[in-house]
Formats: C-alpha cells, structure tokens, sequence
C-alpha cells in the first residue's frame, strides 16, 4: 500500500501536473504610524429584559481593554448610543407612533444617536481616559455604569446601524469623534438590525406588511434559498436583502462608517450578538392568543434571575465580515461576555496598528510590500541582500494571542506617511 502511494504521488509530479493550491491572506497590515487614540462607539439595546446584557458587558470591558493596552494605556474616547430611533427612518420620514409609554414603544425619533451619560458629575457625554487625564472619577471600568445601564423600556424596533449614522452626524455629540483617532463600531444586541426604509414598517397591519411585529424586519430585511419568508420552517443561505424597498441594505453603511476615518483601515466593527441560523415558527406576541409568523430564537441561557433568548443576527454578522480582520463577532449567548470581548478588542488593537499575527497560521511562505495607497512594493525578507527588511520576533509580551509572533520592518531611511507593510502568509 506505501509503494502504491508514493507511486501515486510521482505520477502527478510532472511537467503538466497542477500546482498545489496555496491559501495565501493578509495577517499583518501595520502602519508605519500607529496610534494610542481610539474613539469607541457602543450600540447597546435598551428595550425589554436586556438591563443583563448590558451589566454582562461591562462585566466583560476588561477583556476588551486588555488587548488594547498591551503597549500601554490607550488614549480612549467611549461612548454608548441605543438603537431606538423611535419611529423615523434613514430619510428622516416618521412612521405612526407604536404604544407611548410602555416598554418597546416606539415615539418620534427616540434617542437620536445621540451619546447617554447618566452621571451627571462628567461633563462630557462620553468617558475620557488616557495617561494624562480623564473625565470621570473611578476606574474606566467601574465609570462605564454611566453610559451603559440604558434600561430596558426601548423602541422594540432596534435601528442599530442607523442609530449609530446618527451618532456621527448629530452636533449634541461633538468632541467625541477626533479625526486623527481609530474608531471602533460596538454592537451589543440579542436581535439584528432593523434600520427602517419605509415607515409603513410601523404602520398597522396590512395584506402587503402582515402583523405589525419585530418580524417586519426578517421578512423584508433578508433573503433567504427559500422566497417565501412567512411559512414556518428553516430557511438556508440567508443574507441580507439588497432589494428590499422596506429595510435599508447593511452594505449602505460600510462606507459610512469607513469614511468617519481618514484611513478606512483605521476603523473596526465589532458585534455581540446570537449565531446566524433562520428558522421560522408560528408564535403568540405578548399578550395577545394569535398566532403569527415569529423569528424562531437562536439561542435561550441563564443570566442572573432570567432566562434570555437571542435572535439570529445576520445582518450585524454580516457587516462585521466586511470589514476583514478588523471585524469581529461574538456570542451573546452566555452570561460571560469575556470571549467576546476578548475578539473585539483584538479587532480594534488591529485597527490602531498592531504588528502580531493573531491566527494560528502556518508563517512559512509568508511574503511582504509595502502599500501606500494601493500601490504596492514588495519588502524582501531580512538576510536578503537589501538593508531594509522584514523578520519575524517571537514577543510574548506584546502577543499573548496565537504564535506570539510579531512583525518587525527594518528600514534604511523612513517610508512615506500613510505606509502599510502587508504580510500575506
């Protein structure tokens, strides 16, 4: 049998035999200028039963904030929206009003985007911290109480990624963007986006919209192998929908988001949120005995004196696999968000400019350029015959994830502004 393998082997050795296959993707892209300053946006949910995810996330901030300080205290910027939007969408139309007080109700343009500060002794309304100063008189972890404890009364129509538009471009939350910081784009939430077109979306119920329920937003915010997304049962391939005329396409705010940085590199997305498995079932809403078509739950755990379910996210998980190695997603399943935020604080160190390789890889075919807007010019590796180089170190210290490996770029002379070295291995 060994003979007959080998043989096999030879035979497909010859001239005309095809070449292996080899995976080759970027793991390193560092700057040549990185940056301490990080300015982070938290979307977190706000409407019924989600007061434990957002004590699970600050609980978790630590794991997040480990991996940005590993080359010492960051210059940060954080601040937290809700993705109530109330009843307006993306043109700034207003759908009618859904309940008034109650929780889930949907009223007017709801939060706005704009940044939550509860303390009333922080002058900001957002928390500053850096080496030098800071706006809040505890620990960074222990001021965070004060944008992330949003409660729970929500619009149940969670507008995420339009809140956070609305973030950037609402002047009650000057100060918090700088120009010169990465960004970093956090979603905590145990349902997807639903970021409104139409505002018939929060109309009554029609022939055209069916029941007025959450399940708006899957039945005309995805697209799935099987068309009809009403009938009960498990759907496949399912992606967020680009002709919907009713929920905005996710792919509208990748350049949205990428262009509130000079550099696109320069910004991360970040969600916490369920697996991406679509089911349909029939389910009674609160309250009433009608059965209507209901996103079945992804996922249901423990957390403190509640039981929690989560809905697929398929839009969020989406979006943050547009933005490659700076895009993260982790589980909200679990009352211990650490994980999570472990991976998104990965995500955000990349988007400052981070020289490790974070994969497990194989670096033995590993190849370097130098990019400077999309421009590319190839770095040989040290012990070639050029003085400026490329080597891998092992640091411990500055990689505590993966192979500990870290690129180290070797130059006669310095690179022009707005260089990138790229391993690709």
């Amino acid at each position: 049998m060994r003979r007959w393998l080998v043989l096999a082997v030879m035979a497909g050795c010859g001239d005309n035999a095809p070449m292996p296959v080899v995976n080759v993707r970027e793991v390193v892209a560092l700057p040549v200028e990185a940056t301490a300053k990080l300015d982070v946006l938290f979307v977190v949910d706000n409407e019924t039963s989600t007061n434990e995810h957002q004590q699970a996330l600050r609980a978790a901030f630590p794991a997040l904030l480990a991996q940005i300080s590993i080359d010492g205290r960051p210059d940060l910027h954080v601040g937290a929206i809700s993705p109530d939007l109330g009843t307006t969408t993306a043109s700034g139309a207003q759908g009618p009003a859904i309940g008034m007080t109650q929780p889930g109700a949907c009223v007017g343009s709801g939060d706005n985007g704009e940044l939550q500060m509860l303390d009333t002794t922080i002058p900001d309304r957002f928390l500053i911290d850096n080496a030098d100063a800071s706006n809040h008189p505890s620990s960074l972890t222990e001021a965070l109480w004060s944008i992330f404890y949003l409660g729970s009364y929500g619009c149940g129509f969670q507008q995420h990624l339009s809140a956070a538009r609305a973030a950037f471009a609402n002047p009650i939350n000057a100060g918090f963007r700088r120009p010169d910081a990465a960004l970093g784009i956090v979603v905590l939430s145990d349902q997807d986006d639903c970021s409104v077109l139409d505002p018939q979306v929060f109309g009554p119920t029609s022939p055209e919209l069916g029941a007025l329920s959450r399940f708006r937003c899957t039945q005309f915010g995805l697209t799935c192998d099987q068309l009809d997304m009403t009938s009960v049962g498990p759907r496949t391939n399912c992606k967020p929908n680009p002709a919907s005329t009713e929920i905005e396409d996710p792919a509208d705010f990748v350049d949205v988001f990428r262009a509130q940085a000079s550099d696109p590199r320069r910004v991360a997305f970040g969600a916490i949120v369920a697996r991406t498995d679509i089911a349909i079932e029939l389910r009674a809403p609160a309250g009433s005995f009608m059965q209507i078509p209901a996103l079945a739950h992804s996922c249901v755990w423990p957390e403190g004196n509640n039981g929690n379910t989560a809905d697929p996210a398929v839009r969020l998980t989406w979006l943050a696999s547009e933005f490659g190695d700076r895009g993260s997603v982790g589980t909200i399943c679990n009352a211990d968000l650490s994980e999570a935020a472990t991976k998104i604080g990965i995500g955000l160190r990349r988007a400052m400019g981070d020289p490790c390789v974070e994969d497990d890889v194989p670096l033995d075919h590993c190849e370097a350029v130098d990019d400077v807007d999309g421009v590319e010019t190839p770095v040989p590796p040290c012990g070639a015959s050029s003085a400026s180089c490329w080597e891998l170190v092992t640091d411990e210290a500055t990689c505590p994830n993966a192979a500990h490996q870290k690129l180290v770029v070797h130059r006669v002379g310095s690179a022009p502004a707005g260089t990138y070295t790229l391993l690709r291995c």
